[in-house]
Parts: structure tokens; C-alpha cells; sequence
């Protein structure tokens, strides 16, 4: 398998953060008018807390789906087992936002509230548990990938939601993206690395 040496590619981490930034703007972009308009439709036939929950799931999708997408695009030339990065990161990426749409409503302005700092957090450490179930059986070490990704992803969420406000969109999304996928590729290439020694390869540039 095609996974590392102890030499941590800048080729790869450079690719790795921006396709994570491509990745998350596309996919938050793409999710804002889906889940507000589902959302609303779900608000007006049932009630404000399940429309905003539909909302927030259909946000996750496209944002964990997005990020993940791209960050599974740079995985796949150099390893074999990245086939569900995507999905996992989804999946887990809905659950968090369908719980957070309905509880930013509930405190206000997400940024000014610490309310905004646990979501982002619980955003980063459901992302890295999603992620590690992937990784768990191919690189050693794996445990540490969520710490990363709790760490990385509460403070691109951090950045973003201080970002963000109508017309800002593209840069939150933008910078939240870079910020998330500088620091992730810096852990990822650091796993891919450690496995090089139990997986008897090298880490391909190409």
C-alpha cells in the first residue's frame, strides 16, 4: 500500500488544504438555499424546531460531504482504503448541525455565545471519530486523528461563525476551509508518515 516515509510532503499537505477548502465552499454554498428552503417548507408544516433540524442536517450533508469529498480525492492517489471518507464525514457532519440549527435559534448569534464554541468543538470531535472509523484499520496510531480533527475543525468553525453574516458567506466558508485543511493535512501527512515503517511503503508524490 501506498502510504508514507517519515518525509511529510508539502505536495501533499498543500493539496490536502485546498481541497478541503474547495471542498467546504462548494458544499456550503450549494447547502444554503437546499436546507433553508427544505427547511422552511419543514417549519411550515410541522414547527419551527423540526424545520430547523431538517435544515441543519441538509447543511451537514453538503458541508462534511464537501469537505470530505475533497479531502477523499487526495487520499484515493495514495491509498487504497479511502472509499467511505466522504460518507462518514456526512453522516456525522448532519448529526451535529441538525442538533445546532435548532439551538442557535434558541441562545441567538452563535459567535457571541459559548453555545457556538461547544457545537464547534462537537463539530470537530464527530467529524474525527467519523473519520477514525475509516482510518482505524490502516494506520497506526489512528487514535490520534481525532484529536487532530476536534482541535482543527473547533477552530475553523470558530473562525467561520466570526466570519460569517449575510454576504460573508463565501469568505467563512472560504477561510474556515483553509484553517481546517492546513491543520488537518499537517496531521494526515504526520499519520501517513508513521505508517510508512508497518506498511512497507513510501509516500508518493505523485
Amino acid at each position: 500500500m501506498n502510504v508514507g516515509n517519515t518525509h511529510i510532503s508539502g505536495r501533499f499537505w498543500g493539496l490536502w488544504a485546498v481541497a478541503s477548502a474547495i471542498g467546504l465552499i462548494v458544499g456550503g454554498m450549494v447547502s444554503l438555499p437546499i436546507a433553508y428552503g427544505l427547511g422552511e417548507m419543514v417549519g411550515d408544516a410541522v414547527n419551527e424546531a423540526a424545520g430547523f433540524a431538517v435544515a441543519g442536517a441538509l447543511f451537514g450533508i453538503f458541508v462534511g460531504g464537501g469537505l470530505g469529498a475533497g479531502q477523499q480525492l487526495v487520499l484515493r492517489s495514495r491509498t487504497d482504503w479511502s472509499g467511505k471518507w466522504a460518507l462518514a464525514s456526512a453522516v456525522a457532519t448532519a448529526l451535529v448541525w441538525a442538533l445546532a440549527f435548532p439551538l442557535f435559534v434558541s441562545v441567538g448569534e452563535p459567535a457571541s455565545t459559548p453555545t457556538g464554541a461547544v457545537i464547534a468543538v462537537l463539530f470537530g470531535l464527530a467529524l474525527g471519530i467519523a473519520q477514525w472509523l475509516v482510518l482505524r484499520n490502516h494506520l497506526p496510531g489512528a487514535g490520534r486523528w481525532i484529536v487532530i480533527s476536534t482541535v482543527s475543525l473547533a477552530l475553523a468553525i470558530g473562525l467561520a461563525l466570526s466570519l460569517d453574516g449575510e454576504g460573508r458567506e463565501l469568505l467563512a466558508f472560504g477561510a474556515a476551509g483553509l484553517l481546517a485543511g492546513a491543520l488537518t493535512g499537517l496531521g494526515m501527512a504526520w499519520l501517513l508518515a508513521d505508517a510508512a515503517p508497518v506498511a512497507g511503503g513510501s509516500f508518493s508524490d505523485a
